[in-house]
């Protein structure tokens, strides 16, 4: 699943909405006996004014490949992770994972959301 949450009153808004929803459903995984896999990327979605909505045959780009990818990378650890960009907007709550490489030989820190 990819939820986007606009960032109209700024990133460290969003990111908390994001994380809020992340939280509450870590929990219901875990009562229903599973674990979450989940991936936080901060991106940006061009989306129609008049719809609200993207316009038709968008595809997944950029950031967006990077979340799905964390998602797969979380499953094991039953945690969600987050971008530098993500952790930096609430530091107390991420916990350094490791850095990875993408895309050629680029980099990136990987962050982990502490329950």
């Amino acid at each position: 699943m990819l939820v986007v949450w606009p960032a109209r009153a700024g990133l460290r808004d969003a990111i908390n909405r994001a994380v809020a929803t992340a939280d509450a459903m870590q929990k219901a995984t875990l009562q229903a006996g599973y674990r979450l896999s989940g991936g936080l990327c901060p991106g940006v979605a061009r989306i129609a004014p008049d719809t609200e909505r993207p316009a038709e045959g968008w595809e997944l780009a950029g950031p967006f490949y990077l979340a799905r990818w964390m998602m797969n990378l979380s499953a094991h650890r039953g945690r969600v992770l987050l971008t530098e960009v993500g952790a930096n907007q609430l530091r107390s709550r991420c916990g350094l994972l490791g850095r990875i490489p993408i895309q050629g030989n680029r980099t990136i820190n990987v962050y982990e959301l502490r329950s």
